[in-house]
């Protein structure tokens, strides 16, 4: 059997004032857990030893008490006023977000909403007249050209048509003399077809004879009066659009200039087949061997205004 050595209590001598004396040490292996009270830790107690008796040291055991801090705990690089900084970062940000989005909201309020305007019943009703010298080259023989090839059955179409054909009037610029123009708004759609067949019966009116339409993609063609020999040669030729569309407010106001105009058939180009509802053109004399003398143009046109 190999022998257990058992722990033998040793007696300590009393320590007087003059002699001093290194505590003996504690058995390794024979000390009990120490026990924790008010967060402090306690001394080890050896194994069948006596209390330490007044004057004797037991030694110090290494246990690093935790640091603690108030608040909230500390990390790298931070200080105790790092949260108001983000409180305050934060104020900074939802304000200029408000910002930004109160400026977007007040910029679309000043703009005409599209879906308002084809939602509800204003339809602008517009006429603009050119009249050219009659000398202008292909403008008669272009505008039938565009006529008859224009899918007038198809929103699409009329677009198509009024957009070339007001392109036409743009690029012949310096053969213009007078011209006409209204734009009016009505609260309905049944008043607006009314004015509209108004103007265009009157427009038609005007005409001898019509040698070429098409209507909701029918063409019809038909042979032209002979003029009288007798009358003074032509001098104009007049080329009027009308127009109804979406639109809440007038496409143009009154012209007298040739800048003006042009403004105006800009305008007539860029409307959408969602804007468009109803289109006519109109020139007289059809026949790019007529035209008109200036007191017809007076007689049927007396609202002109010379821009030229």
């Amino acid at each position: 059997m190999v022998p257990v050595p058992v722990p033998v209590p040793v007696s300590r001598p009393v320590t007087t004032p003059n002699q001093s004396q290194p505590p003996a040490p504690v058995p390794s292996g024979l000390a009990e857990p120490g026990l924790v009270e008010s967060g402090l830790p306690s001394a080890p107690i050896p194994r069948n030893s006596a209390p330490s008796a007044v004057g004797i040291s037991e030694p110090a055991q290494a246990n690093p008490s935790p640091s603690y801090s108030s608040g909230a705990s500390k990390s790298s690089g931070s200080d105790p006023g790092f949260p108001w900084v983000k409180f305050l970062l934060f104020l900074l940000v939802s304000a200029g977000i408000l910002a930004i989005a109160w400026f977007l909201l007040s910029r679309n309020r000043n703009k005409p909403s599209t879906s308002k305007e084809l939602s509800n019943n204003i339809v602008t009703v517009s006429k603009l007249q050119v009249a050219f010298l009659a000398n202008v080259p292909d403008l008669q023989s272009q505008l039938s050209e565009l006529t008859i090839n224009a899918d007038t059955e198809t929103p699409e179409g009329l677009v198509e048509l009024l957009q070339a054909s007001a392109l036409e009037v743009l690029r012949k610029d310096s053969y213009w003399t007078h011209v006409s123009a209204s734009s009016q708004t009505v609260k309905t759609r049944e008043e607006a077809a009314r004015v509209f067949e108004k103007i265009s019966i009157a427009e038609r009116s005007n005409f001898s004879t019509e040698t070429l339409s098409n209507v909701n993609g029918r063409v019809r063609e038909q042979e032209a009066i002979a003029p009288d020999t007798d009358e003074e040669p032509g001098s104009y030729i007049v080329v009027t659009f009308l127009i109804g569309s979406e639109d809440d407010n007038p496409l143009f106001g009154e012209i007298y200039d040739p800048e003006q105009l042009k403004e105006a058939l800009q305008r007539i180009a860029a409307v959408t087949p969602e804007y468009l509802l109803i289109s006519e053109l109109l020139w007289v004399p059809q026949k790019e061997t007529d035209s008109l003398s200036y007191d017809d143009m007076l007689l049927a046109y007396a609202n002109m205004v010379q821009i030229a």
